[in-house]
């Protein structure tokens, strides 16, 4: 899930950057893919180490952060990303 996740960031990083879609989309993933690392990684590590702290003897707590917490808040992130950097789209005026 993790990886899956992972390589479509990369392959719409690629896109964005090697792609003839214009500077405005490129900064638009590019801004994506920064505040989705950003999110998912606080996502991850907040969905692993909670649950062993509120019940450390639930062994399977932390699959919450690796399956759920993680890649939710990656593909939030993103989406964040994107949507912020569009509606900045004054900035990528030359």
């Amino acid at each position: 899930m993790i990886l899956i996740a992972l390589l479509v960031f990369v392959l719409v990083l690629a896109v964005a950057r090697n792609g003839s879609f214009g500077p405005v989309v490129a900064a638009a993933t590019r801004d994506g893919v920064r505040w989705g690392g950003i999110v998912g990684l606080a996502g991850f590590v907040l969905g692993f180490i909670g649950p062993m702290i509120v019940v450390p003897e639930a062994n399977q707590g932390p699959m919450l952060g690796l399956f759920i917490t993680g890649p939710g808040g990656a593909v939030v992130g993103f989406v964040y990303g994107v949507i912020a950097s569009l509606l900045r789209g004054d900035r990528y005026d030359a």
